[in-house]
């Protein structure tokens, strides 16, 4: 038989400060978030597409991360990104991070391709809205059909943007069980025994 034991996340203490999402011009819970490196299969151009063309009503779209090889794509999306007032924050963790997670109305993955998305388990651990690009990876059995666009297709990704921030979920409550390290402990444990 196979064992599948998941990948682990750690609840989050959220952070209580702003002045990092000051200092880049944020309010809280008024931008959309997405967290990944700038490669095609994240599909961020496709987000910054969308986001242009959804009704946003006051909301800025972040993109936090960054190439890990500037190539031509990456200096593309930079550019396209910047030409459409994204928030570009580099690379970010520790409480710079904590900060852009606590503070999200929505996060954004719109991959065509994800192993396990940690980026994803993260955004549900801070119990932030989501909305996902429907390849297999990202059916979490946690979310339900509204969370999920259909990948690569802009039209999808606009209108689920918009019925997303036409009604903010604040404090989305998760199981994320199958994801505790303690559990997957156990699990490991039991497997090899």
């Amino acid at each position: 038989g196979v064992d599948l034991i998941y990948n682990g996340v750690e609840p989050p203490v959220r952070s209580t400060a702003t002045d990092y999402l000051a200092g880049l011009g944020l309010e809280p819970h008024r931008y959309v978030i997405a967290l990944a490196r700038f490669v095609p299969e994240k599909r961020l151009d496709l987000l910054v597409e969308a986001f242009g063309r959804a009704a946003t009503r006051g909301y800025r779209l972040v993109l936090a991360g960054d190439a890990d090889h500037e190539d031509e794509y990456s200096r593309r999306l930079k550019a396209q990104a910047t030409q459409a007032g994204v928030v570009l924050t580099g690379f970010v963790r520790g409480e710079q991070l904590n900060q852009l997670m606590t503070n999200a109305a929505l996060f954004v993955l719109p991959s065509t391709h994800e192993g396990l998305p940690i980026a994803l388990l993260e955004a549900m651990s801070y119990g932030l809205d989501v909305l996902v690009s429907d390849i297999a990876a990202n059916r979490l059995p946690q979310l339900h059909d509204g969370d999920f666009f259909a990948v690569d297709d802009v039209n999808a990704l606009v209108a689920g943007i918009d019925h997303k921030l036409a009604l903010p979920s604040l404090n989305r409550h998760y199981d994320l069980g199958d994801y505790d390290w303690d559990n997957i402990a156990r699990q490991t444990l039991a497997a090899y025994q």
